[in-house]
């Protein structure tokens, strides 16, 4: 029985983690949630935990700066809502 508990918890967290968080922080913060999940799965692989942590604020700036420029806007663009 602690090991069916234990594995329904597992399966919660991750579904948690992995789909409705970067939902919910792609529709606060005007972002993809695809592009969320990427910039996470790409930098929680480039820097481990630090870079999970810090990957959709990279995000967000990246959208910030792109946007400000006429040549990059295009990636401001794909990369938000």
């Amino acid at each position: 029985m602690p090991i069916v508990i234990f594995c329904g918890f597992a399966v919660l967290q991750i579904a948690i983690s992995n789909f409705v968080y970067p939902i919910l922080q792609g529709k606060r913060l005007s972002l993809s949630p695809l592009a969320i999940i990427v910039a996470m799965t790409f930098w929680g692989w480039a820097w481990g935990l630090a870079g999970a942590l810090i990957a959709v604020p990279l995000t967000a700036a990246t959208v910030l700066i792109c946007d400000q420029f006429e040549r990059s806007r295009w990636i401001a663009k794909l990369l938000s809502d």
